[in-house]
């Protein structure tokens, strides 16, 4: 969008000092701002130069900000500025909770790219992973077969399911009992026979897709006993991770990790879930960890790899880290931090700004709104407020414009300043002022005369130092020297007498 040096329908250009006589403090600075009413997305706006250019105009350094007010009703452009007019909060992620629909993971590769990618988190290629499996013979493992060709991964030891396993349900509690008391001693027996005497232990277990629940709490009875959990898993880094289709009867892997998470007990332990869509298809990645690298950036950067890889396989998949849990913070037996003192920062840079920022002037944003029990003003109403409240101003313009919307805008340019006032047509008004004696007393004065005019109440006030080297800072800011150097010192809020 062009937007030429003149005021639009819906487009106001304030050229601060365009008329005023040159002063010296001034210098060869000139400051314009743009004040836009239904203009669409400012950051967009640029200035017509030709028109700059006749003005001998030349940008040194430009700053963008926006200073959001309010609109008018009745704007050609209302509906579209709604979308368009304040801070835009977007939805970065899926909040919702995806549900199971039923629809099968069929696809191998895919499951196969996953559990793969899992593998590239370990950053060693020294681990030794145990899988748990369905029964052998009866049902496949393709966990087994992927960490078998990964790099990272020096051994898999197989853990299948005990075939009795299958028909315990249909027995009392005793024959379970003992049928997953005889069971958990085999996979004991399995484990450290495959683990060995020697190296780092197991730092993998993962849960394969057709591990069934009694192989969980057998796992679960395992690593709850320390000298076996001693005995079997990496002293260094533990994994254990779950995939499996989303849906209630598999929330058993959930918990075990959760479980898991609370025995590791200490930073940096951490439990995080992904929510991983596959050609329709919902499943559900749990991954515990106690690796210090393997903080929220690993499993983000994991995340946006992930669904990168699945793309390539050629289906269409999305993944996503739903949840993070951490750990407890370690306890410090010598706690002695290093307290910084306030001489110990470097003040040079900000020395620097402090001498560079040249105040020109003072801008002011303020918003009313009508008093309750109060009748509202109208067109002439509005006009007559403003011309009472500019009254000793040494005015070289007054400009009202009616043709916006529903409500008027002034505009009033005068040797101290600017004064733009918009009433939005029903209970609100806002006040656009830079003035270039920056004292709030000056501005003080004129608020003062306009609240007593309106009998409006201010509903916001904002005040910005307007000039040159970054100026964060008022000229009476300049000044100070520690309390003892205002001569004025008056408190922000009223001091009652406790006596």
């Amino acid at each position: 969008m062009n937007v030429n040096l003149r005021i639009q329908k819906v487009l106001w250009l304030m050229l601060f000092s365009k008329k005023d006589t040159p002063r010296p403090e001034f210098g060869q600075s000139t400051t314009m701002s743009l004040w836009m009413l239904g203009c669409g997305d400012p950051s967009k706006t640029e200035i017509n130069s030709a028109n700059a250019s006749e003005k001998n105009l030349k940008a040194e350094t430009t700053s963008f900000f926006r200073v959001v007010v309010g609109g008018m009703f009745g704007a050609s452009t209302w509906e579209e500025d709604k979308d368009i007019i304040g801070p835009k909060i977007v939805q970065q992620r899926n909040c919702e909770e995806s549900k199971d629909e039923g629809v099968e993971l069929t696809d191998n590769n895919a499951k196969k790219t996953i559990i793969d990618e899992v593998a590239n988190l370990f950053g060693s290629q020294t681990i030794v992973a145990a899988v748990l499996c369905g029964v052998e013979g009866v049902d496949k493992c393709p966990s087994v077969y992927v960490l078998e060709q990964h790099p990272m991964v020096s051994k898999v030891i197989p853990v299948w399911t005990c075939p009795e396993l299958s028909n315990s349900d249909d027995e009392d509690k005793s024959g379970k009992f003992t049928k997953m008391t005889e069971c958990e001693n085999e996979v004991v027996s399995t484990l450290m026979g495959a683990r060995g005497l020697n190296g780092e232990g197991i730092a993998l277990v993962v849960l394969d897709e057709s591990t069934p629940r009694e192989m969980g709490q057998i796992l679960h009875s395992i690593l709850t006993v320390h000298s076996h959990k001693e005995m079997l898993m990496s002293a260094k880094d533990q994994y254990m991770m779950s995939l499996s289709k989303k849906s209630e009867s598999e929330l058993w892997r959930r918990n075990l990790l959760e479980l898991y998470r609370k025995e590791l007990y200490f930073d940096p332990a951490k439990l995080v879930q992904f929510d991983i869509t596959v050609g329709g298809a919902n499943m559900e990645l749990d991954i515990v960890s106690n690796n210090e690298m393997t903080g929220f950036k690993t499993y983000k950067s994991f995340e946006e790899k992930l669904s990168k890889q699945l793309a390539q396989v050629g289906v269409e998949a999305s993944a996503e880290v739903i949840s993070l849990t951490g750990g407890m913070f370690n306890f410090m037996d010598v706690y002695n931090p290093h307290e910084y003192l306030h001489e110990e920062y470097p003040v040079e840079p900000g020395d620097e700004q402090w001498k560079a920022q040249k105040p020109l002037g003072r801008k002011t944003v303020v918003q009313y709104d009508k008093a309750r029990g109060r009748n509202m003003f109208d067109t002439e109403g509005f006009v007559r407020v403003i011309d009472e409240a500019v009254l000793d101003w040494d005015l070289y313009e007054f400009e009202v414009y009616t043709d916006v919307g529903d409500g008027v805008v002034v505009v009033a340019e005068t040797r101290g300043g600017s004064l733009h006032a918009v009433w939005d047509g029903r209970d609100h008004v806002d006040l656009n002022i830079f003035m270039h004696d920056d004292r709030e007393a000056v501005v003080k004065d004129l608020l003062d005369a306009f609240t007593i005019e309106s009998k409006m109440n201010m509903g916001l006030r904002d005040d910005f130092p307007r000039g040159t080297g970054r100026v964060m800072n008022f000229k009476e800011d300049l000044s100070y020297d520690g309390v003892e150097s205002i001569s004025d010192f008056q408190p922000y809020v009223d001091l009652e007498d406790d006596e």
